[in-house]
């Protein structure tokens, strides 16, 4: 599952939502152009501060709950 945020007319979101629709991939998407201006601003600072990212389309992958992330951890500390 993928959390793509995006804007209408940006052609990169558009490849990308092209891209997991007709791979059939399951996304959701927040659009930015359609929220407010103040909550626009919230998602460009948490996408900034957080990820350094300032461009759309922001693209995020779930992991999952606890069980996923403690063996994907598990499994990197192996590697290392």
């Amino acid at each position: 599952m993928y959390l793509l945020i995006t804007r209408t007319e940006c052609p990169y979101c558009i490849k990308v939502k092209k891209l997991l629709q007709d791979s059939k991939t399951p996304h959701a998407v927040i659009n930015l152009d359609k929220e407010t201006e103040e909550t626009q601003q919230q998602y460009r600072s948490m996408l900034k501060e957080t990820f350094n990212h300032s461009t759309v389309p922001a693209v995020f992958k779930l992991v999952g709950g606890y069980n996923e992330l403690a063996a994907i951890e598990m499994n990197l500390e192996e590697l290392f």
